[in-house]
């Protein structure tokens, strides 16, 4: 059940994220790269809060500096990573909301797993190894 609360989080915020990426690239002369950041930041932002309180139903007060620090140190390695996937899928697909798609489709199980093991986690894991995250 968790798993699929988790998809229909991320399902919205894939909506913020595309749409984000859609508006970004036909309105701006931001490249699809730049444009995937942007948008994978804002909706990362709205995952974060949704996910940790509907999904995984982390209680207000518990660690909420430690996993945000987590969860954006996560986000912050997970964008390269989605932006080279899509830099390669570019060669592949001209068109730039195809390879977007694509390549976020890559990424979604990775995610899914380094959430609920490593931020979301209410026993004591991975994330309490990690002392420069107090809080």
């Amino acid at each position: 059940m968790t798993f699929l609360k988790y998809l229909a989080v991320q399902v919205l915020a894939y909506v913020i994220d595309m749409g984000g990426f859609i508006l970004i690239v036909s309105l701006t002369f931001i490249s699809p790269i730049g444009a995937n950041v942007l948008s994978k930041f804002f909706a990362g932002i709205f995952a974060f809060t949704v996910q940790r309180k509907f999904t995984f139903k982390i209680p207000a007060n518990y660690q909420t500096r430690k996993q945000a620090a987590l969860y954006f140190l996560v986000l912050i390695i997970n964008i390269p990573i989605a932006s080279t996937v899509l830099f390669l899928a570019l060669y592949l697909v001209s068109d730039a909301v195809l390879a977007k798609f694509l390549s976020d489709i890559a990424c979604v199980g990775i995610s899914y797993l380094l959430s609920k093991h490593l931020i979301f986690s209410k026993t004591h894991s991975t994330a309490d190894n990690l002392g420069f995250l107090k809080g």
